[in-house]
């Protein structure tokens, strides 16, 4: 316990309920104390012992200071909550981004695909020219395009036909 200068050491010392009878006998004998001051004290103690205990945990200034820690985090959390809150009225914009984005992606790969079917059709059609019909007026090149069959083929075919 701290001292006041206010206070006397005395009143201190009954105040905390550690003076002994014998102290309290020396202190009424005592010059510098006022008798009726003393007095009123001892009652006052005597009063305060008849009380029943006051039912205040051990603990109690760590549980204040878990009450001040507890509402500053909930003022934290009400101000993250008020932010969501404002990220949340901004979601129709969001989401219109959200879809923009999702076209523009959709259109770039059809677009895509759309060149690279171009580009096979055109290495297709390049690989399969059709002769012209100056060609196929010639008879010779209308021979080579028919298929001969080559001087084994056709044993071959009536072996594999037999039984």
């Amino acid at each position: 316990m701290h001292s006041d200068p206010q206070i006397p050491d005395w009143m201190e010392r009954i105040h905390s309920g550690k003076a002994t009878p014998g102290e309290v006998d020396r202190l009424r004998r005592h010059p510098g104390v006022d008798p009726s001051q003393l007095e009123e004290e001892l009652r006052l103690n005597r009063l305060l012992e008849t009380l029943p205990p006051v039912s205040v945990p051990s603990n109690l200034a760590s549980r204040v200071l878990d009450a001040i820690h507890l509402e500053a985090q909930q003022t934290r959390r009400r101000h993250r909550r008020d932010g969501w809150l404002s990220w949340i009225a901004w979601r129709p914009a969001w989401a219109s981004v959200a879809v923009a984005c999702l076209a523009l992606v959709g259109w770039r790969i059809q677009s895509t695909h759309r060149t690279t079917l171009a580009r096979s059709v055109l290495i297709v059609s390049e690989a399969t020219a059709v002769p012209g019909m100056e060609a196929l007026v010639d008879f010779e090149a209308i021979q080579w395009l028919e298929s001969r069959p080559e001087p084994g083929d056709l044993e071959l075919m009536a072996a594999l036909s037999s039984p």
